[in-house]
């Protein structure tokens, strides 16, 4: 396998959390800690995308700030391509504990020839909440993981262009590159209890993390 970029995407406002979840604590480490030591596995070059730069000096990955702020997770991607030193990107959120070393390389492995591999598996419970007003759908309704995949460098152009127009869905560029789909079979096969996608945006969902560790 060719040498890979690491995205950590940790430009959101945690809002809903009340705190910023990168440094939420669990297992006696901060959450971005654990994300970073599991793409760090499978990464030569990890690389943090964040509004706040200053909370992660001294950190041991480059941190670089949001090129746009306020284009939320299609910003952070755009920022993390542009920065990336490799062709292929790894790409996950900061929120997410459960990440597969065995499906990220599966991903960058099914990504090799193409411009992005996605998987395709819902979560209980997300699955046609995201559609906006306008009807187009956004990744939840057509079960797509785009927080959790691989992409080549060059789709940093449409994704430009897609923010330009004001479309901030992270499938707004798919249709104008060439994507793998994984399939939620080849995901299961890799990751039988389902949890890689898991992230926690709110304090029921991180207590709920908290158990899943525990339990």
């Amino acid at each position: 396998m060719p040498a890979l970029s690491g995205i950590i995407l940790s430009g959101g406002q945690s809002r809903r959390m009340g705190q910023d979840k990168a440094f939420l604590a669990l297992g006696g480490q901060r959450l971005i800690d654990r994300v970073a030591q599991t793409l760090g596995q499978v990464c030569d070059d990890l690389i943090v995308v964040a509004n706040d730069v200053e909370r992660y000096r001294g950190s041991a990955w480059r941190v670089v700030p949001d090129a746009f702020p306020g284009a939320g997770s299609l910003g952070g991607l755009y920022t993390g391509l542009q920065a990336a030193r490799y062709p292929y990107v790894v790409t996950v959120a900061c929120d997410m504990p459960f990440l597969n070393v065995d499906l990220l390389r599966y991903l960058a492995d099914a990504a090799q020839g193409w411009d992005a591999s996605i998987p395709r598996a819902p979560i209980e419970g997300m699955t046609g909440r995201g559609r906006r007003r306008d009807g187009s759908p956004t990744a939840k309704d057509v079960d797509l993981q785009p927080l959790h995949a691989v992409y080549h460098r060059r789709v940093a152009r449409p994704i430009r262009a897609r923010i330009a127009a004001g479309d901030l869905r992270m499938i707004g560029f798919l249709s104008s590159v060439r994507v793998r789909y994984v399939s939620a079979e080849d995901v299961r096969r890799l990751d039988p209890q389902g949890v890689s996608f898991l992230n926690a945006n709110t304090p029921e969902e991180w207590q709920a993390v908290l158990e899943r560790l525990d339990g």
